[in-house]
């Protein structure tokens, strides 16, 4: 199948799930407003998400489970996986009433994750839904499902700014992620990469499976190669989690690569042990973005005192500049377009990030890293 036809044969699918959700969103919500009261409220609650730490949306549900847990005394928690299968119950019981409802995933999920609950049971619940935004496009049925809530929390200014733009009857609140504070541990021997015994070892991290742009990953090899060349003393994995439609991607950053021994693409699911310990190895962490509405491994990598080189804009700049290994990378807004065509135009502008001054710093880090070694 060529790629314009992909593409048109995609937007066919996105809009006709979009239109399926929306209904099926009516339709709940219709439930849920008819259901029968289920008596006082007693501080109980609900939370619904997939909680498996497969990605940084999970990740970032985890952290806000531990400030909900301690907000109420008696908690519900129903993790709803990618297939039926792994749906869980991993505390307490879904056979009662609840005072409070926390849907920890995107609206894109929320017929799954109601499909788990009984309307009658949150018929008078606080709903709030953990939403996050990069970019100035809110789908559809974000809208609808923004009448559904009575609050949307979301990790960043950055991100509220845009659901504001777009969400006036539904507050939006900023809840930062609680990263908890990490130490360099032993690095886990499960883990085998290319530049396993490397001397100065540099890493990002991305996942391009919603959006292929966002996270340029071109600009990260462009960056290494002007900073080190081949140095085969200067060792860059990047983690990157590809989807089907972006292989083309794929394709690209092994052509940048080419034939370079200091450069290594991890493509496979770490479990978050050893994505820890990737990140423990690490001399130097990379995040050339366009834009974050956090940014969860670059402060999990922050909090690790390691040094991290990223574009200066979006929400990462809301706790990155607090820290003293912050390198921040000067940039250019340019009109946003993701390649992907997931998103359509708009009046949206995203960062493009100096390769020169992120090479600057790439060459400062390592100067430190050789002295100090």
């Amino acid at each position: 199948m060529s790629v314009s036809l992909w593409h048109r044969y995609y937007e066919y699918y996105r809009n006709l799930r979009c239109t399926i959700q929306l209904a099926r969103l009516r339709h709940y919500k219709k439930q849920h407003t008819d259901a029968v009261t289920c008596g006082p409220k007693t501080g109980t609650a609900l939370i619904i998400g997939n909680l498996a730490l497969r990605d940084g949306l999970s990740r970032g549900a985890s952290y806000h489970l531990h400030q909900i847990r301690a907000k109420h005394s008696a908690l519900t928690i129903r993790h709803v996986g990618t297939n039926a299968d792994a749906d869980k119950t991993m505390e307490g019981g879904l056979d009662q009433g609840f005072d409070y409802l926390y849907l920890l995933d995107p609206p894109s999920r929320y017929d799954r994750l109601l499909r788990q609950v009984d309307p009658a049971s949150i018929a008078t619940a606080h709903r709030v839904g953990l939403w996050v935004r990069e970019s100035g496009y809110i789908p559809a049925f974000w809208l609808e499902a923004a009448t559904f809530l009575d609050e949307i929390w979301t990790p960043s200014s950055f991100s509220a700014d845009l659901l504001r733009n777009r969400i006036t009857n539904t507050p939006v609140v900023v809840v930062p992620h609680a990263v908890t504070s990490q130490t360099r541990a032993t690095t886990d021997t499960a883990i085998l990469t290319a530049g396993e015994n490397a001397t100065f070892n540099g890493l990002a991290v991305m996942d391009l499976r919603n959006g292929g742009s966002r996270k340029n990953p071109w600009a990260v090899i462009a960056a290494w190669q002007q900073a080190f060349g081949g140095n085969p003393d200067c060792q860059l994995t990047m983690k990157v989690r590809f989807s089907r439609q972006h292989a083309i991607v794929r394709e690209e950053l092994l052509a940048m690569i080419g034939c370079a021994g200091n450069i290594h693409l991890l493509d496979a699911f770490l479990p978050q042990s050893q994505l820890d310990a990737l990140m423990d190895r690490a001399d130097v962490f990379v995040s050339l973005h366009r834009s974050e509405g956090y940014g969860l491994p670059v402060e999990e990598t922050l909090i690790r005192g390691i040094p991290v080189v990223a574009t200066d804009w979006s929400a990462t700049t809301e706790f990155a500049r607090s820290y003293d290994n912050y390198y921040p990378v000067s940039y250019r807004l340019l009109p946003f377009h993701e390649w992907s065509r997931h998103k359509p135009r708009s009046d949206f502008q995203w960062a493009e990030a100096d390769i020169e001054s992120a090479v600057r710093h790439l060459r400062e880090i390592y100067e430190v890293w050789r002295s100090a070694s």
